[in-house]
């Protein structure tokens, strides 16, 4: 019994080996479906700015390129804010022994305050077009981007004007690890 139980499974996992050498089909033709090529792949965020490359779609040119832009502004968003939270925290960790307990609460939301507020300072820099084929609608590629150099002054205008009433905090030491960090945040790889 055993014997034959064996033998089955040894036949089931040769068939299944044979069968599945057989079927060379690639992954997109299997799925019907072929790779995009994205316009601006080497624009990224360096030492010098944040950036994005972003699409969108839509029937409407006009809409499709305004979905791509919000998009772009949702991503520089989220990095720029991702930048501040691990600055605040670094900041915290070195220099707020004497913190109040809310202090990083209110980081956080001067954080969010300024990313509002620097959002308009980006830049479109390049953007393209492409039809579908199949039912004519439109994709549009943005690449935008925003001026590290710029975000700092503005957010650091921004934090001293804040904190002078509401926060005790070093502006020096802040600055110092805001520059820091603005240097060395590559964005996601």
């Amino acid at each position: 019994m055993k014997t034959n139980y064996l033998f089955i499974v040894v036949c089931m996992s040769l068939l299944v080996s044979v069968v599945g050498c057989k079927s060379k089909q690639s992954i997109t033709k299997a799925l019907k479906e072929e790779e995009v090529t994205i316009p601006f792949k080497d624009f990224k965020t360096d030492k010098n700015y944040f950036r994005a490359v972003t699409s969108g779609y839509s029937p409407d040119m006009n809409v499709a390129k305004k979905i791509a832009i919000q998009n772009a502004k949702s991503e520089i968003a989220g990095s720029i804010q991702s930048l501040f939270n691990q600055v605040t925290t670094d900041y915290i960790k070195q220099y707020g022994q004497n913190a109040t307990p809310d202090l990083s609460q209110k980081f956080e939301e001067m954080g969010q305050s300024i990313v509002s507020q620097v959002l308009s300072n980006l830049t479109l820099v390049d953007q393209k077009y492409f039809r579908s084929t199949t039912n004519n609608d439109i994709r549009c590629f943005v690449a935008m981007e925003m001026s590290k150099e710029e975000l700092g002054k503005t957010a650091l205008s921004r934090i001293s004007q804040e904190t002078k009433n509401r926060i005790d905090f070093d502006e020096y030491q802040y600055r110092k690890i805001f520059d820091k960090a603005l240097e060395e945040y590559r964005g996601e790889e």
